[in-house]
């Protein structure tokens, strides 16, 4: 692939003439000829030409996508979750808690062991948890509660059978 500019870049003959007269120039003859110059050198140089070679067109094979006749499909190698035909938009957080969930379908999980294991060594408070559950629940949909809640004790994930988990 070829690019041509048109024109090279402009000058800016205050600059031109303020550099000239810092090296010693006399503003007159020296300065007409040195603008003559750098006028033939821009002539000369015409276009400016930048060759960029294309990299090779390559494929990637999309992963499978399984029926399995779940409501929410989760494909963590492109981190992407559908319910139906539509992509929920999760932020980095609901997906990895989304996840670990369908990973561990029916585990009862405390705050602190959803921190532990979904935000690591992150200082957030305790209640992070409860924030990104409920956005889950929203973007879910009321019709399908994918957590519950176990008062006193932690979370459950409650979609076994209804969300499917496909790898690579």
């Amino acid at each position: 692939m070829t690019i041509q500019l048109e024109r090279p870049p402009a000058l800016n003959g205050l600059t031109v003439t303020i550099e000239l007269a810092a090296a010693g120039a006399s503003l007159n003859e020296d300065l007409v000829q040195t603008l003559d110059a750098v006028r033939d050198q821009i002539a000369h140089l015409g276009a400016v030409t930048v060759t960029v070679r294309a990299a090779e067109p390559y494929e990637i094979e999309p992963a499978p996508r399984i029926d399995t006749g779940a409501e929410i499909h989760i494909y963590p190698d492109s981190r992407v979750v559908r319910q139906g035909t539509r992509e929920l938009s999760l932020s980095r957080l609901e997906f990895d808690l989304l996840l670990f969930f369908a990973d561990h379908p029916g585990q009862v999980f405390s705050r602190a062991q959803l921190l532990h294991s979904v935000w690591g060594d992150a200082h957030v408070g305790r209640r992070t948890i409860d924030v990104h559950i409920r956005r889950l629940r929203m973007k879910a949909g009321d019709r399908f509660p994918l957590v519950t809640t176990i008062r006193g004790v932690g979370y459950r994930f409650d979609g076994q059978g209804r969300v499917s988990v496909t790898r690579g």
